[in-house]
This record gives C-alpha cells, structure tokens and sequence, in this order.
C-alpha cells in the first residue's frame, strides 16, 4: 500500500515537471531591441526587434500597444506599423516633448520601451516648413499643437546641454505664475513638483541619461481646468569623470 502510494505521488511529480518545462519552452521573456529610443526630429523613426527566446515574434501575435506617459495613453502621438519580429514607430504630427513608455503586448507576453522626444531637432524644422509654406513659424507651431494662444506671456526654458550625475538643477521662471494659478513641474513624465504658483524648482539628477523637464501652468476657468502656459526644456546627464 505504501509502495503504491509512492509511485502514485512520484507519477504526479514528474507529470508536474513536465508541465513546468513546457511552460518554460512556450512562454518565454519577451524582449525588445532596442529598448530604448530617442526622437531629436518628428521625421525620424525607429525599429524595435520583438523576439521571445530569442525568435523573432510573428506579425499577427503583436496584439496592441500603449504609448504612456504619467498614466495617460497617448496613441495619437505615435505611429506604430507591425512587421514579422520587429514594430516601425514614428511621431505623429502631435508628438510633443517628453518621455513616454511604449507598451507593447504580444501573444508571448508583454514588453516595455522607453522612448525619449527632446525634439531638439524641431526649431530647424520649423523655419524650413514656415520656409516651403509661407505661414509664421508661430502659426506652424500652432498647426502642430506646440503653442496655444492664451494671451499669457511666452515662457522658455533654457538648460545647460550636460549635467553632471548628482549635480542639483535650480531653476526660477521669472514670469510669475498668475494669481491663484496651478504649476507643475515633470522630470520625464514624472511629477516631482507641485503647487499654487510654485514658480521655482530644485532637483538632483541621480542617474545618466536623457531627460526632459516639463512645466505646465493652470487655471480653474469656467469650472474647467484650463492650461495657460506650457514649456519643455531637454539635457543629458554623464557620470562624473574619473568615477
């Protein structure tokens, strides 16, 4: 009885191991490469390769996609093409400064892909389609959603192209937010600084890489939220030298 009661559970363990090993075989990570990116020109575009232990993932089991930033899905910026192994993303004409985190869920399972857009690239842009179309710089800016007339000063932000890692960024906007006015202040996407005309920022960078800083102003109007000042600032921060 004991003899049998022993092969019963060993057939119920080897069963289970081979069922753990299929599942290993079957779903294995899926990766991206690269798994980052960065847009310096909204007529750039990027290949990522998708493969799952290391096979390339087939075309129609890419499922769909999010394109996210602070928890927002903003699809409409980016422009995503499948192929066999590999998806061919592009900014889309309303593409704004940022980062963003593009989702991709396969078949296989799901994969994350960081994707930086300092644009840095955009104000050459802007003068050679103002150039080819006759219209103000202002009134392309405008067309792509890069301004929104509000009748409030023009704010800008101007940051060192390099920063050294733990180095500290003060930063101050002169204009001084409106009365009762909203500030918020995002490090690629991230909010690390809030409040009611809070026009100052101090933040340390803690790591190398891209970043994108974010200044968004608002007011209540008409018991709506309104945005009365935007403006985005990009640098890269390198390890100290010698470290």
């Amino acid at each position: 009885m004991k003899k049998a009661t022993w092969l019963h559970t060993s057939s119920a363990l080897c069963a289970l191991m081979i069922l753990c090993l299929s599942a290993t075989q079957s779903y294995g990570a899926v990766t991206a490469d690269p798994a980052k990116t960065t847009f310096t020109s909204p007529q750039q575009s990027a290949t990522i390769k998708l493969t799952s232990n290391g096979t390339p993932i087939p075309a129609k089991d890419i499922r769909g996609w999010q394109f996210l930033a602070s928890g927002h899905d903003y699809k409409h910026m980016l422009s995503v093409e499948k192929m066999d192994g590999a998806v061919k993303i592009a900014p889309s004409k309303t593409l704004e400064v940022g980062s963003y985190d593009l989702n991709i869920e396969t078949a296989q399972g799901s994969v994350s892909v960081q994707v930086f857009a300092p644009l840095s690239d955009l104000p050459d842009y802007i003068e050679k389609m103002a150039s080819l179309t006759g219209l103000s710089e202002k009134r392309i800016k405008e067309k792509m959603g890069l301004v929104t007339a509000t009748g409030r000063e023009e704010i800008q932000i101007d940051l060192p192209s390099v920063y050294y890692e733990g180095q500290t960024l003060e930063l101050t906007i002169p204009t001084k937010p409106g009365p009762g006015h909203t500030c918020m202040w995002f490090m690629n996407g991230d909010v690390v600084a809030e409040g009611l005309e809070k026009n100052a920022l101090t933040y340390t960078f803690k790591k190398p890489g891209e970043y994108v800083l974010t200044y968004i102003e608002t007011e209540q109007k008409d018991g709506k939220m309104a945005t009365v000042a935007r403006t985005t600032a990009h640098t890269r921060v390198v390890p100290v030298p010698g470290f």
